[in-house]
């Protein structure tokens, strides 16, 4: 009877799965990172505040462990590298619940790939630098930033000469504004369409939800022209609504309207990418100077040295030209603005560069660190661990191109 009984052979698609066990894996870690994702896209603002705390978490490491600096800089490189994701995933979020395939202001999918290689390359330079430092010791890990610079020139000069990318921000990608696409009055996320009456574009009812009567905050209801200019009976003046205030009569809930679609214009401005304005030759010329700068200080310290002036010069130099030749092009918008700001801010490092900090710099701050210790009740807590650490802060953050 057992050999005439037919055997039951196990299915294909067990065989296939027990000859894969990597399978499982892959398809857990798809469903966790699913997971993820809609948690992240239905509460955005619980995810900002994760990455805040992962960010402060690395100035509570304590400087006794034998690793200190690196373990500091790699939890705070995670949370930075977290928000990037973090910011993808909202920005992916909202673009599908308006059936796009690609952010408005962007161009194709291989500027935004290299845009966000090139601001995690920023996020992790100076973690690769400690890196280094640790297995490589201090002279070598200038290989390393050489080649990390090799590559952001690389990407920047590519995105300035294909698609127009002039003063381009730091970091690259735009940071969201959680909170902008998050309701205030019903707690859920903009992005996915689960707060219906707040979603953008938004339709703005007909009658208030609290006092039952039309909108009176200045602004007419869907069913009132929306320019409708009123002529005063005594002045003769020709009066109009105006959209975006809201006066003192208005109900509480037609305020709460007026700024939550204020805030939902700021949150919609958030996730749009920069786009690249028409490019002249000044910003070509400005751009190219700043994307140059870097190689140009590492190819004159490796021949003549870092104690040499010819390096610091020579970034000084072309810094300057870049930012007097963009500020003569023209005007700039908002972003490119804020770029120029803070390049122009980041010229104080160079007091913190060799050969200036040894020759001048140094002498000077730590007669000052010294006498606000003396003088400043309680200034030894803050000002003696900054002197401790103020000659490895010199060496590191001081030449990060970033």
């Amino acid at each position: 009877d057992r050999l005439s009984s037919p055997r039951k052979l196990p299915s294909t698609h067990k065989m296939a799965a027990s000859s894969r066990p990597g399978v499982s894996a892959r398809s857990l870690v798809a469903r966790l990172y699913r997971a993820y994702v809609t948690n992240v896209v239905a509460s955005p603002v619980r995810a900002a505040h994760a990455e805040d705390v992962l960010q402060k978490l690395s100035y509570l490491i304590p400087g006794s462990l034998p690793c200190a600096d690196e373990l500091s800089e790699l939890v705070y490189m995670a949370g930075r590298l977290l928000t990037l994701l973090n910011d993808a995933i909202v920005r992916h979020a909202a673009c599908r619940n308006r059936q796009r395939s690609t952010p408005p202001g962007t161009a194709s999918h291989d500027r935004q790939y290299l845009l966000r290689m090139l601001a995690v390359l920023e996020q992790a330079q100076v973690f690769l630098e400690l890196a280094a430092i640790r297995l490589l010791g201090m002279q070598r890990r200038w290989v390393v930033v050489a080649i990390v610079e090799a590559f952001k020139m690389v990407i920047r000069g590519y995105l300035l000469l294909r698609h127009g990318h002039a003063v381009l921000p730091s970091p690259p990608i735009q940071h969201v504004d959680r909170e902008g696409v998050s309701c205030p009055l019903c707690h859920k996320t903009l992005v996915d369409g689960s707060c219906v009456p707040c979603n953008f574009p938004g339709s703005r009812p007909t009658v208030c939800p609290q006092c039952g009567q039309p909108p009176s905050d200045g602004r007419p209801s869907d069913t009132t022209p929306s320019s409708t200019p009123i002529r005063g009976s005594r002045s003769g003046r020709i009066l109009q609504f105006a959209d975006a205030r809201a006066p003192r009569h208005a109900c509480q809930a037609c305020q709460q309207r007026t700024a939550l679609e204020q805030k939902l214009e700021q949150g919609r401005s958030s996730l749009l990418q920069f786009h690249p304005a028409t490019i002249s030759a000044g910003r070509f010329a400005s751009e190219a100077l700043f994307i140059i700068k870097p190689a140009l200080h590492l190819l004159l310290a490796a021949r003549y040295g870092m104690s040499s002036w010819k390096p610091w010069l020579a970034a000084l130099v072309t810094e300057l030209a870049s930012l007097r030749v963009v500020h003569t092009d023209g005007e700039l918008k908002q972003h490119e603005k804020a770029e120029v700001e803070r390049r122009t801010s980041m010229l104080l490092m160079f007091a913190l560069r060799s050969p200036f900090y040894d020759a001048w710099f140094r002498d000077w701050l730590f007669a000052l660190l010294d006498r606000l210790q003396r003088f400043v009740p309680g200034g030894s807590l803050l000002i003696a661990p900054t002197k401790q650490y103020l000659e490895v802060w010199q060496q590191l953050y001081s030449y990060t191109w970033v």
